[in-house]
């Protein structure tokens, strides 16, 4: 019997050069390759949830493989190279961005049996994309509904909530400048609520939407935003790169009092937003599954008070973090912890998944944070 259970955080398989949050895949077969080798048993989501609920047993040496936020590349590399080696992994898809039509589409496999050639498959190696306005922009893919089923149902890969947005929200009346047309270097930047921004308005401070209390920029100061600047994005755009438009929305802004540039939603737009997500994002995954889901993700990992009691209340009962630690059976249902799996050895990762098993070894990986 497994003591405590380590949960791998994965977030992008592919081979994008910049590696903050992507293994490449041939990295990634490494680690499954490793897996495979040393004998270690990958827990389903099933099995997860019974560990946590249940306090069911499981085999000495289990891991439970999680991916964040539902990339195409999961499905595209992740999802063949688990496969082939005979591994389970979870996705925890943000709701809102999986996409709603569209077929299958080509993953790995279909380069090893040779139907098509690695050129032939989705861009998910390629997130910047040139924009219209002439600079390049973000723009990652993510899973269709298509491919989440299909997932879902070969119990390779099977699927748990990232929340319904992964949004942000203002959290106070400080800013840094305005928000305008421009390249985004970001998957998660968006915000959650208020849903319309307009073009020139002050980039206020921001934190994700389920860890704060939402800070709202008042009327006044849309309105007189909306008058000055342009809001078609190709105008827009214009708008700023002449320093006198500039300067006029600086002055506009600064004429205005800080107290009223906007206010906090009240305690019933606070739950209401809160429930909206939970319950609304729960419904719509299980309607696409066709079975209950009971396991979120947190987007970022952390959440505030008042999100752990929206989650509960809207049925789920197995919550995930980003904290660092390891995990005991039925304790630690409400907050299991994770470790970032960054594109090291698959050495280094047995290493830490053999250390936090065990309770004692998992008190001194959290002393050095290795």
């Amino acid at each position: 019997m497994s003591n405590n259970l380590p949960v791998a955080m994965y977030h992008m398989v592919n081979n994008w050069p910049t590696k903050q949050l992507a293994l490449s895949p041939s990295l990634f077969e490494e680690h499954c390759r490793a897996l495979k080798a040393g004998r270690w048993h990958t827990v389903t989501l099933e099995e997860a949830e019974h560990y946590f609920l249940k306090g069911q047993s499981l085999p000495r040496k289990s891991v439970w493989i999680t991916f964040d936020d539902g990339y195409l590349d999961n499905y595209v590399y992740a999802y063949p190279i688990l496969k082939k080696y005979g591994l389970k992994g979870t996705v925890f898809c943000v709701v809102e961005r999986m996409e709603a039509a569209g077929a299958l589409r080509p993953t790995i496999q279909d380069v090893w049996d040779g139907h098509i050639g690695s050129d032939a498959l989705p861009r998910v190696d390629a997130p910047y994309v040139p924009h219209a306005l002439g600079f390049e922009t973000r723009s990652d893919m993510f899973l269709n509904w298509a491919e989440v089923r299909e997932m879902d149902a070969s119990g390779v890969i099977q699927i748990a909530s990232h929340s319904l947005t992964h949004g942000n929200v203002f959290i106070n009346a400080d800013y840094n400048g305005f928000i305008q047309p421009g390249p985004r270097h970001r998957a998660f930047d968006r915000l959650d609520y208020p849903r319309h921004i307009p073009w020139g308005l002050p980039n206020f401070s921001t934190k994700g939407a389920l860890r704060f209390r939402a800070f709202l920029p008042s009327d006044y100061l849309l309105e007189g935003i909306q008058e000055i600047v342009p809001q078609d994005k190709a105008q827009a755009y214009r708008f700023f790169q002449d320093e006198a438009n500039v300067n006029r929305l600086k002055d506009f802004v600064a004429g205005i009092p800080k107290e009223k540039l906007g206010q906090y939603e009240s305690d019933a737009a606070l739950s209401g937003r809160l429930e909206y997500d939970m319950v609304s994002g729960k419904k719509r995954l299980e309607a696409e599954l066709r079975r209950p889901v009971r396991t979120l993700c947190w987007p970022w990992g952390r959440y505030m008070p008042e999100a752990l009691n929206a989650a509960k209340q809207a049925g789920y009962q197995v919550l995930v973090t980003t904290e660092a630690g390891t995990n005991r059976p039925i304790a630690d249902a409400e907050r299991v912890a994770r470790f970032h799996v960054k594109a090291r050895s698959a050495r280094e990762m047995l290493f830490r998944y053999t250390m936090l098993q065990s309770p004692l070894l998992a008190k001194i990986y959290a002393s050095i944070r290795i």
